[in-house]
């Protein structure tokens, strides 16, 4: 066993030892605790999670090794109130617990829902997921992630912004409108810059104006639904807002962006044939702005098979080809580096990109026994990320899971900048 995996293991079984003696005295009183409070958790829909983890490594291309991760996820979901339905997702959490570490607490979702004879409505902060490929998806636009949440499952690096929800439900057709009020940045790691330059997170204009369709067609022989974009592309431009001998000031910069969307989803026989594609235009018309990404095009196809009710293996082929591409040298150094690091940050590092992913998963042991191995890569420049991950149910509240996370290829490439913040990870749940 290596050094860095002897860390891993460390670090990961003082976690399972930290939060097996936190849950050892409420597990042992679980019965008299569930008769006492069934009914108050009934009235206001609580559910959670107490989580307590180890990362061998954060995502702050931090040196350091071992990150103790202590939060707590709550669900309030009340019975209806005056004919309203409201719902809220709150996490609180702290990355670094052996050291200084603050507790970052955030309001995920937020709103309230009714339904009006064939229309439904939703207002207030709320995390709307659109596509139906695996994992990725090209018209997932609307909402903001935290990359640098350090979490097993990275779908809980969503957070939703404020939103107006309309959906006209008639048969199998949906009519969706969304119009989102609120700006929630993502949140990117930054690796170290060089001496004199300076990065900031911009805000976007008129943030507000921000709005999304979608025609949804479900439970015939096809699923598929066609879908429009107009708001802030989540993936940021560079702008340079200042350059001279004091130093280097740059901006992610969020650009609007319009995108057209389309997926489907069907049954061959014992296969699940799915695919999604999206047309997104940019600020950059003519591909003349190098800060700027280009207009692209993003097509995923893929199929799933499942095997004895416990295994399923998932594959998809992934295409994006650049308009108005770019396949030179800026006789400004200075441009071309930061050119580069657009072009890595938006997967646009040749005209037509090539990759796929894959996803297998089993479980055993009645189901208690869960493992899973993620990869997603570019054939184009031979990058990759792969996450083997397995968990384990003690007992119906009582979870732990361990798992890996693997970055490879060349520093420019997308995956291959990511290479020092490979690490491992152990978890622990206690559910509520």
């Amino acid at each position: 066993m290596s050094s860095s995996l002897r860390a891993i293991w460390k670090n990961s079984s003082l976690a399972i030892i930290l939060l097996g003696f936190c849950s050892g005295a409420v597990l042992a009183d679980e019965s008299t605790m569930e008769a006492e409070s069934a009914s108050w958790r009934e009235k206001i829909g609580l559910s959670g999670s107490f989580r307590l983890g180890e990362y061998y490594r954060d995502r702050s291309f931090s040196t350091e090794k071992g990150f103790l991760n202590g939060s707590v996820w709550g669900s309030f979901k009340p019975q209806e109130i005056v004919g309203f339905k409201p719902s809220v997702d709150l996490r609180a959490q702290a990355q670094n617990l052996t050291r200084s570490s603050s507790i970052d607490v955030n309001l995920r979702e937020a709103f309230v829902e009714k339904s009006v004879g064939a229309f439904d409505f939703r207002v207030g902060r709320q995390i709307a997921v659109w596509g139906r490929a695996d994992k990725v998806n090209p018209t997932d636009n609307l909402t903001s992630r935290d990359f640098s949440l350090l979490v097993t499952d990275d779908e809980d690096q969503r957070s939703g912004p404020f939103a107006t929800q309309v959906v006209y439900n008639l048969d199998s057709w949906r009519l969706i409108g969304i119009w989102q009020a609120e700006w929630r940045s993502p949140v990117f790691p930054l690796g170290a810059t060089p001496p004199g330059v300076a990065f900031s997170f911009g805000v976007p204009q008129n943030s507000h104006e921000q709005f999304a369709l979608k025609l949804d067609n479900s439970g015939g022989a096809i699923d598929w639904s066609v879908s429009f974009f107009h708001g802030v592309d989540r993936t940021p431009d560079l702008r340079v807002l200042s350059s001279g001998a004091a130093g280097t000031d740059i901006e992610l910069n969020f650009q609007k962006i319009d995108v057209l969307g389309a997926d489907f989803a069907t049954n061959l026989g014992s296969f699940g044939v799915r695919g999604e594609a999206s047309y997104t235009k940019t600020q950059d018309n003519g591909g003349t702005d190098p800060l700027t990404k280009n207009s692209n095009l993003f097509v995923v196809l893929g199929t799933d098979r499942s095997f004895y009710e416990t295994l399923n293996i998932n594959a998809q082929y992934l295409y994006r080809h650049t308009f108005e591409y770019f396949e030179g040298s800026f006789s400004d150094p200075n441009v071309s580096t930061l050119a580069l690091q657009v072009n890595i940050n938006a997967g646009q590092l040749s005209q037509n990109m090539h990759g796929a992913s894959l996803r297998i998963s089993h479980k055993a042991l009645n189901e208690t026994l869960e493992s899973e191995l993620t990869g997603v890569g570019w054939f184009t420049t031979q990058d990759y990320l792969l996450r083997p991950k397995v968990s384990y149910a003690f007992s119906d509240n009582f979870r732990g899971t361990l798992g890996i996370e693997i970055f490879q290829g060349n520093k420019s490439t997308y995956f291959g900048r990511l290479r020092s913040l490979s690490s491992g990870f152990a978890e622990v749940r206690l559910l509520f």
